[in-house]
């Protein structure tokens, strides 16, 4: 059976099955950190960065420390040109595809469907 379910608000960079805990982390391109059971259970959570607290805000002395310990880099620019790479690929096959005749071949097979013959479909289209 697969189980799914939706965690991240943006897209997700790694997953990792980590054997020895017998959970699966995640981690996203929205700063999140998640530590799952393979049920879908979330046991736990890091948030990277400056996420939770104000900016400018001055931070407690032990999130202070935790903070320290990371120095994660975001890379969102290479995440958009890929993006853009991947929609102007897509945009050139959308530009190839023939609308009236992907329409007229759904029309056709719709007539089928309702069982007209070629005399009755014929008769239709001149009205």
């Amino acid at each position: 059976m697969v189980k799914s379910w939706k965690a991240h608000n943006d897209a997700i960079n790694c997953v990792k099955w980590i054997k020895e805990l017998n959970l699966i982390g995640t981690c996203s391109y929205d700063c999140n950190v998640y530590l799952w059971a393979p049920d879908g259970t979330k046991n736990g959570s890091l948030v990277l960065g400056n996420k939770a607290t104000a900016p400018g805000a001055a931070l407690d002395p032990e999130t202070a420390k935790y903070r320290r310990g990371w120095k994660v880099q975001v890379d969102k620019m290479t995440q958009y040109k890929n993006d853009l790479v991947y929609a102007e690929r897509l945009w050139r096959e959308v530009e190839k595809l023939d609308y009236k005749e992907m329409k007229a071949k759904a029309l056709e097979r719709a007539r089928k469907k309702q069982g007209l013959s070629a005399q009755e479909r014929a008769q239709q289209e001149a009205k």
